[in-house]
């Protein structure tokens, strides 16, 4: 039997099936005869040529599993050992390769989320076409580009109409990509020069409502200039001397309207508005010194003479009222309204589930919407730090249609063809996210910027901030703390022009400035 054996892997080896072979030869009895052992000593030297054919086609794992067999059969002579260093060595270069591959795409990934489309094309080109996700990017890469292609050719059909709204609604999904596609950024810097005409028409006509809404549609856009700026600082103190004017500070609103006229030359209301004020302070200042300025003051009463004094009834006491206001418990926060002059407006949600709909919806939801009523209402649920999104199966997300999700940084949600709304996690250390809307709105048109607030509001320049203003050279936080709202990392906090502490509870209606920063909280349902 032994002798059968001997000859049936023989046989297996001269025919080149050395797995069957090495099966035989497993034996201890087959390895120890004479002739079993020569067997043996032939088969390893098969299996490290065969390796070798396969490390020299790539197959590795073949290669590996023979190296293996050989040095079982034969311990780890030099052959066995040559060999299995060249295959851990190829091993470890494709695990290289393939990190090297991965770590091209996921860079490129990164330049087309930014907009950088030639960028991550470029990085495509030097990564092997042979790996499917490179292939992926680009042709992901291919579709940005017939996509921001038509929204080109509609904005600018849009633009030829003098339809300037809805050339802006158009461009703003696709405006950051405007220095990859010249087209676009010829488009974006056109929009901006006549958005920019505009709101200097509306603010010469008096129309500060209205330059308003476009200097906050035209904040989307990028790389404002200093003239949009100029003209965001103008309606930024248009709303501060409206401020002054209604908190009676009439002398404050008339040098912010002396500052206006040297920003709006043309503005002929601005003259009047000054001479206004002028003459409000002057009367003011008339009443104060005037015949009722002696009410505050009590008049000198010589002291009588005993006798007047017996006869004379006891004056009763005089009761001033105390000039001092009771200050009003700080309110509970709910959903509210967060309006920065020069940033603009900002929806925010404190509660862990928001419900996102239309505003027609039978259920009003925490985020009402003005798109058809038909449009299918989501849910956007905060658990331990991430975010749930459940909708409809017509509810897409990355442009699958999805019922369920976990959200991540850049999602890009669609409730309908033009009803869409981007999700973002600016800070990884904060669990407070954004959503902005695109193609939608609410009923308040200023606002299109939805903060989902968790424990802190982040506010200063840079992209990391939940809401950023570059005109700050630091970030402070609005802390939400028991329904109350306070600020952290604050130098200067002053409400109603008067310094209070970092630990109060901010107030509703009331001028908060914060660091040179001037902020007014409005409750949403009111």
């Amino acid at each position: 039997m032994l002798i059968l054996k001997l000859k049936q892997a023989d046989l297996a080896l001269n025919d080149g099936r050395l797995d069957e072979a090495y099966d035989l030869l497993q034996k201890a009895a087959v390895k120890q005869h004479r002739r079993g052992q020569i067997l043996v000593g032939r088969l390893a030297r098969a299996l490290g040529e065969r390796g070798k054919d396969h490390l020299t086609a790539g197959r590795l794992q073949e290669a590996l599993a023979d190296c293996n067999k050989a040095d079982k059969l034969s311990g780890n002579l030099d052959f066995v050992a040559q060999l299995r260093k060249s295959v851990c060595e190829a091993i470890q270069a494709r695990q290289e390769q393939g990190e090297k591959r991965q770590a091209h795409v996921a860079m490129a990934q990164r330049q087309l989320d930014q907009g950088r489309l030639s960028v991550g094309e470029k990085i495509l080109e030097q990564t092997d076409s042979r790996y499917i996700q490179a292939e992926l990017l680009k042709n992901q890469a291919s579709a940005k580009r017939l996509e921001i292609d038509s929204l080109v050719a509609k904005a600018g059909a849009a633009l030829g109409r003098k339809d300037l709204e809805n050339a802006l609604a158009i461009v703003t999904p696709v405006t950051h990509c405007a220095l990859s596609h010249a087209d676009l950024g010829t488009l974006v810097t056109e929009i901006k020069r006549q958005i920019m005409d505009r709101i200097e028409e509306h603010l010469n006509q008096g129309r500060v409502d209205l330059a308003d809404d476009l200097v906050t549609r035209i904040g989307t856009l990028p790389d404002v200039g200093s003239q949009i700026q100029a003209m965001g600082q103008a309606v930024s103190f248009c709303r501060q001397a409206a401020q002054s004017i209604e908190g009676g500070q009439i002398a404050e609103a008339g040098e912010i309207l002396k500052k206006l006229r040297l920003l709006l030359p043309k503005a002929s209301w601005l003259k009047t508005a000054v001479q206004h004020a002028q003459g409000a302070q002057d009367a003011l200042d008339e009443l104060r010194t005037g015949p009722l300025s002696l009410i505050v003051f009590e008049p000198y009463d010589a002291c009588p003479s005993p006798t007047e004094a017996m006869a004379l009834p006891p004056k009763a006491p005089v009761i001033l009222p105390n000039p001092v206001r009771a200050i009003a418990a700080p309110p509970v926060f709910g959903t509210f309204i967060l309006q920065i002059d020069g940033v603009g407006s900002f929806y925010v949600l404190p509660q862990s589930t928001v419900r996102v709909g239309p505003i027609s919806s039978s259920k009003v939801p925490d985020l009402p919407l003005m798109t058809q009523p038909h449009i299918p209402s989501i849910e956007v649920m905060r658990e331990d730090g991430d975010y749930l999104l459940r909708g409809s199966g017509s509810v897409q997300v990355n442009g699958v249609a999805v019922a369920q999700k976990c959200l991540t940084d850049g999602d890009r949600i669609q409730l309908s063809d033009k009803c869409r709304l981007k999700f973002n996690l600016p800070n990884a250390a904060s669990t407070s996210a954004t959503l902005v809307l695109s193609g939608t709105r609410m009923s308040r048109p200023d606002i299109n910027y939805c903060v989902l607030m968790d424990r802190e509001i982040l506010i200063g320049p840079g992209c990391n901030n939940h809401i950023r203003s570059d005109r700050m050279d630091h970030t402070f936080a609005l802390m939400l703390n028991q329904g109350r709202l306070t600020v952290k990392n604050a130098n200067q906090l002053m409400v109603n022009h008067k310094p209070v502490k970092s630990t109060d509870a901010l107030p509703l209606n009331t001028p908060i400035r914060i660091d040179g920063l001037t902020l007014v909280i409005t409750d949403a349902k009111a």
